[in-house]
């Protein structure tokens, strides 16, 4: 295997284990969004951010495995975007209504990501084989 192909799979492999972690939490809780945000910001992203300046210039980098890679990643990011961006209170609006509506509009969002993910996992895994 060349070293782009090891470090692929290694990012494959985080990207499922982080993948897996979503499942083994209650994600309607406000602080599941901030450990997703944490674990996705500080384990996640500096690996992608690495592979990414790496490869990017390179012919790997116009390979599929790598954009695939990097879509499985941005998919990931999808809910962070949305609830630091999308989602805003409204005035007048009570405090447990607002951070209801938050979580649940993330967790819709968050679940809709996952099934992306899932779907994007699976191909690559059959494109790749079994890693």
């Amino acid at each position: 295997m060349s070293p782009f192909e090891v470090e692929a799979v290694e990012l494959l492999k985080n990207l499922r284990e982080f993948r897996a972690w979503i499942d083994q939490h209650e994600r309607k809780k406000v602080r599941f969004m901030r450990a997703y945000k944490n674990k996705l910001e500080r384990e996640m992203g500096p690996s992608v951010d690495e592979f990414r300046e790496r490869y990017e210039d390179t012919k790997e980098g116009k390979s599929p495995l790598y954009h695939h890679l990097l879509e499985i990643f941005t998919v990931l990011s999808r809910p962070i975007k949305f609830m630091e961006t999308d989602l805003r209170p409204s005035v007048g609006m009570g405090v447990l209504l607002e951070r209801w509506m938050m979580t649940s509009a993330v967790e819709d969002y968050l679940r809709e990501c996952c099934q992306e993910v899932d779907r994007l996992l699976d191909e690559l895994t059959k494109k790749m084989g079994s890693v």
